[in-house]
């Protein structure tokens, strides 16, 4: 009775225990760091299998829920060459989960997919492909950094993830460089202290850079800029 019982409560615990860093793209880095140290000898460097089975898929033999892949890392998978992971700690194990996820295919190729550049001075860089183009990429490092990677250049710019506390918004005009709301600021004046574009020069300015939107439909609106990241 007692294993009927225990079978059931991790069976309701599979359904209901989600990865608490699902929505935390660094997770996946940090995870592939741990993969790359415990698991691709078996696994195969990009989940695709080896001596193990493939992880790169969207079934998984003991269970896909984030519950099943966390007990299966955590306690291993006894007579078989899978060993259990006790020494890792449960952030460390929910990272190595969200890697897992990250290599399923994705059926609207939204999905961040894990990457590795090199700089032109040799500096390689690994994190989560967010955007990409013909001539940059962006991605995010396991500290949370966005990297803005120059194609034809190869440099690399790291940009701090500082976040927009409430602090930041209350006071944006001390920070004139960066537009964190629609309006500006809190009191709406769609103005902007910055300096290098007035009269003389502004039928200088020319289009940096466009982007086809899906659909008939007009949009129009003022992107956002903080801490040198532009959000549209």
């Amino acid at each position: 009775m007692w294993l009927v019982i225990a079978a059931l409560a991790f069976g309701a615990q599979a359904d209901t225990v989600r990865n608490p860093l699902t929505n935390n793209p660094s997770a996946a880095v940090a995870g592939r760091r741990l993969y790359d140290q415990a698991c691709q000898s078996c696994h195969g460097s990009a989940g695709q299998g080896d001596r193990g089975p493939a992880l790169n898929g969207s079934t998984f033999t003991y269970g896909g829920a984030d519950a099943d892949l966390f007990h299966t890392v955590r306690a291993g998978v006894p007579g078989s060459q899978m060993p259990p992971f006790a020494g890792f700690s449960d952030e460390q194990v929910w990272q190595l989960v969200s890697y897992i996820r990250s290599l399923a295919p994705s059926s609207t190729g939204a999905r961040p997919q894990p990457i590795t550049v090199t700089s032109r001075d040799g500096i390689e860089v690994r994190g989560l492909r967010l955007n990409e183009d013909t001539f940059t990429l962006q991605l995010v490092d396991a500290d949370g950094a966005l990297h803005l990677f120059d194609k034809l250049t190869r440099t690399d710019v790291r940009v701090a993830a500082r976040g927009a506390s409430f602090d930041r918004l209350v006071h944006a005009d001390a920070e004139p460089q960066n537009w964190f709301v629609y309006w500006g600021n809190f009191q709406g004046t769609h103005y902007s202290a910055l300096k290098e574009i007035d009269s003389a020069n502004v039928s200088q300015l020319r289009v940096a850079w466009t982007f086809p939107m899906p659909g008939d439909s007009v949009l129009e609106a003022t992107p956002l800029v903080v801490d040198g990241v532009m959000y549209t």
